[in-house]
C-alpha cells in the first residue's frame, strides 16, 4: 500500500469528504443459494462490463480521488477474467479488496488475483458447524472448502498491511457461536467482522439483495443471548481480540438485532460510492442516480450543487441500513480514535 493513499486518506479524514470506499460488484452471478441472499436473482453475464470499460471506470474513480476498491457480487470468482480486474485498478492506484464466499475459487484462482496486486481478501464463514453452514448456504460440504482458502490466503498476503477478513453474518443460528468465532479468527490470524442479518419481512416482498428466512431472525426469546454474546465481543475487543468492528458498530448491532433499529449518519455519496455489474454509479447500491456513468463528466457531475441536493434528498428518504462497510467508513471518517484502532488493527494482521 503506498504512502501516497495513506496522504490522501489523511487529507480527507481533516477536511472531512473524500471517497474512501468503492464499493463494484463485478458481477451479481453466484454458485451458491444462501438462504439470507437474493443477489444471484440479479446475476446477467451479458450485462456485466468489459474489461476495456473496467479500465474506463477505474480511470474515472481514480479522477474522483477513490483511495480503495472491493470488489464483490455475487461471487467475484464467478468472472474468469477477476485477476485482470485486480490488475486494473492496481495499475490505478487504488488498494482492493475480494470479497468472497471462498467456497469457488481454486488455488489457482487465488494465486492469480494476489500475484496481480491484490491487497486485501474478506472471506465468509457464518459457522463453525459444518451442518450449519452447508444449512446457510444450501450447499454441501462448504466448511472445507472455505478453510482451504482461508490458509491460502494466508500464506500468499502474508505481510502485515495485507487486511485478512473474515466475515460472518450474524443470525439466531450462530448467535451462540460468535465469541467461539473470534478465538478462532484470532488463531488464524485474520480480522472478524460481524455482519447483523438482514431479511425481508415477507416473501411476498421482493428485495434485490435480501431474502425472506424467517429461519435466520432473531426472536423476542433470543434478546437475552444477544445481549450476553455482544457484551462479551465487546470485551473480547478490548481485550485485543481482533474483532475490527469498532466498539460503536457493535453496540449498534445488537440494538438492531433486538429493535430493528438503525440509528446513525449516513455518507453516501460523500465518503463512498456503489458501482453496479452494469457500471451504473450510485451513491449506495440502493439508489440509481441519472448521468453517473463513467465519462469525462463524472467529476463535474459529482462535485455539482445538484449532485449534492439530490443526494442529501436519497438519504433522508432512506429508512437505513447496518452495512458495514458504510457505517464503519463513516465512524472512522469522524472520530480519530476509531480510525486510529481501525488503521492501527489493519497494520497489525
Amino acid at each position: 500500500m503506498n504512502i501516497s493513499n495513506y496522504l490522501r486518506f489523511l487529507k480527507y479524514f481533516l477536511r472531512g469528504r473524500g471517497f474512501v470506499y468503492i464499493h463494484y460488484g463485478v458481477t451479481h452471478r453466484c454458485h451458491l443459494r444462501c438462504r439470507m441472499c437474493s443477489v444471484w436473482k440479479g446475476g446477467d453475464k451479458g450485462k456485466e462490463l468489459s474489461l476495456s470499460e473496467i479500465k474506463s471506470l477505474a480511470r474515472g474513480l481514480r479522477s474522483l480521488g477513490a483511495i480503495s476498491v472491493a470488489l464483490g457480487g455475487g461471487e467475484p470468482f464467478m468472472r474468469e477474467d477477476l485477476s485482470k480486474i485486480v490488475r486494473i485498478f492496481r495499475d490505478e492506484g487504488l488498494w482492493v479488496r475480494v470479497v468472497t464466499n471462498g467456497i469457488k475459487s481454486t488455488p489457482e484462482d487465488i494465486r492469480a488475483v494476489v500475484q496481480a496486486g491484490l491487497t486485501s481478501a474478506s472471506i465468509s464463514l457464518d459457522s463453525l458447524s459444518p451442518r450449519t453452514q452447508d444449512f446457510i448456504h444450501r450447499s454441501k460440504d462448504t466448511l472445507p472448502k472455505i478453510m482451504r482458502s482461508l490458509d491460502l490466503f494466508k500464506k500468499l498476503l502474508p505481510r502485515k498491511g495485507k487486511r485478512l477478513l473474515l466475515n460472518t453474518v450474524v443470525s439466531r443460528l450462530n448467535l451462540k457461536e460468535l465469541p467461539e468465532i473470534a478465538r478462532f479468527v484470532h488463531d488464524k490470524g485474520y480480522l472478524a467482522s460481524f455482519i447483523p442479518v438482514v431479511l425481508t419481512p415477507s416473501s411476498d416482498i421482493q428485495d434485490s439483495f435480501a431474502a425472506y428466512a424467517p429461519e435466520l431472525a432473531i426472536r423476542k426469546e433470543d434478546h437475552p443471548i444477544v445481549d450476553e454474546v455482544y457484551e462479551q465481543l465487546k470485551e473480547m475487543k478490548r481485550a485485543s481480540y481482533p474483532i475490527l468492528n469498532s466498539l460503536k458498530f457493535l453496540e449498534a448491532s445488537r440494538i438492531c438485532l433486538k429493535t430493528g433499529r438503525i440509528d446513525w449518519e449516513c455518507d453516501a455519496g460523500g465518503f463512498y460510492l456503489s458501482v453496479s455489474p452494469e457500471g451504473s454509479i450510485s451513491i449506495c447500491h440502493r439508489f440509481d442516480y441519472p448521468g453517473m456513468k463513467t465519462s469525462p463528466e463524472l467529476r463535474n457531475v459529482i462535485h455539482s450543487p445538484q449532485y449534492q441536493k439530490q443526494r442529501q434528498e436519497l438519504i433522508s428518504g432512506c429508512p437505513g441500513c447496518i452495512r458495514p462497510c458504510w457505517m464503519e467508513t463513516s465512524f472512522m471518517m469522524k472520530d480519530w480514535r476509531i480510525l486510529y484502532h481501525i488503521l492501527r488493527l489493519s497494520m497489525r494482521h
